[in-house]
């Protein structure tokens, strides 16, 4: 039986996922930084699943799941009981997910991107949030600073738009971005004597290529905006991922 969430957000091959992102290159001399994007899918609770754990840039990605009350309207009417209770159970795992992850994903529809963004990060504790808002745009909210004191987080708010024919993996931009952010703090790590603190931080490059099934895609950057979040909730312990029925991918 299908996922009721790859039904409702068209393209996504999974709702969750492990990825790999990391930049390939320098984006010096007026070259564009690539960000290479793998997919893995999470641990089935029997079993490991045979991914390179010596990969420093894994992160949890998760596609933010619309109400129940929404999802159920759209559940045809000769499901029985057993099988609505299955999905009620698949919406609950995927929602509590979005808990632990560090990218969430999720889609404007109708409504002001910005307000679903600002939605987004006060929803678990994620370093970056993608709001999808058609199959070439998404905007993104990257985390950078938090401001202790006055209880709210710093980032950027930019807007990433694939050029080309091809639109690229656009649920996927937020997370170019977080390895974006990681390869930043890596290389200037490396050219200082003491670790680089993320106030440091730039914006984020006018152009970059994000890489999929070794399928480069440009994307161009609207000149990001300084944005400001209330501060992370104190993330759930997280105890492993023994809770999921399924093995699930974004």
């Amino acid at each position: 039986m299908e996922h009721p969430m790859l039904a409702l957000y068209p393209g996504a091959r999974v709702p969750a996922a492990m990825i790999d992102a990391h930049a390939v290159g320098d984006d010096a001399g007026g070259r564009v930084l690539a960000v290479h994007l793998t997919r893995y899918p999470l641990d089935p609770p029997d079993q490991r699943y045979q991914r390179p754990d010596s990969l420093l840039w894994l992160h949890l990605a998760a596609v933010v799941p619309e109400p129940w009350q929404t999802i159920s309207e759209r559940i045809p009417a000769n499901y029985n009981r057993e099988h609505r209770a299955r999905l009620r159970d698949q919406w609950i795992q995927q929602d509590r997910l979005v808990s632990f992850a560090d990218v969430v994903v999720t889609h404007a529809r109708e409504q002001p991107p910005l307000l679903v963004l600002d939605a987004a990060m006060s929803k678990g504790a994620p370093s970056a949030v993608g709001v999808v808002i058609d199959e070439r745009t998404c905007l993104v909210g990257l985390r950078t600073r938090e401001e202790a004191r006055v209880q709210e987080t710093r980032g950027y708010a930019v807007v990433m738009t694939a050029d080309g024919p091809q639109p690229g993996p656009v649920a996927l931009y937020a997370s170019a971005l977080l390895g974006w952010k990681q390869w930043w703090l890596d290389r200037a790590d490396e050219l200082s004597d003491r670790p680089v603190s993320l106030d440091r931080l730039p914006p984020p490059p006018l152009e970059l290529d994000v890489v999929e099934a070794w399928t480069p895609h440009r994307v161009h950057l609207e000149a990001p905006e300084h944005a400001r979040w209330p501060a992370r909730p104190l993330r759930p312990r997280r105890i492993g991922l023994d809770w999921l029925d399924e093995p699930g991918l974004l």
